[in-house]
């Protein structure tokens, strides 16, 4: 990878992070109770950043693949069959 194509990734994922900023804040807290012990929250905001990162990373290569045309995202009748449907096999 090339000095450009890494700006431009960089630039891609501060983009990311900018648009997801409210939701990564209230993510990061997901599961945590005022009750809980500080080692508990702890251990929840990390495994609450491991999922949040995968998210992200999932949306970044989905991003960057359909901007280059090599995927289509779904029309939303399309992920309703997909989410509702039941699977036989």
């Amino acid at each position: 990878m090339n000095d450009l194509q890494k700006m431009a990734l960089e630039k891609a994922i501060d983009e990311q992070f900018a648009e997801r900023m409210d939701w990564i804040n209230e993510a990061i807290f997901k599961g945590c109770l005022d009750t809980d012990s500080a080692e508990k929250i702890y251990t929840q905001m990390i495994v609450n950043g491991i999922n949040i990162a995968t998210k992200m990373a999932g949306a970044l290569a989905f991003d960057l693949l359909e901007e280059v045309g090599v995927w289509v995202p779904y029309s939303e009748d399309e992920i309703r069959k997909r989410i509702f449907s039941i699977v036989k096999e």
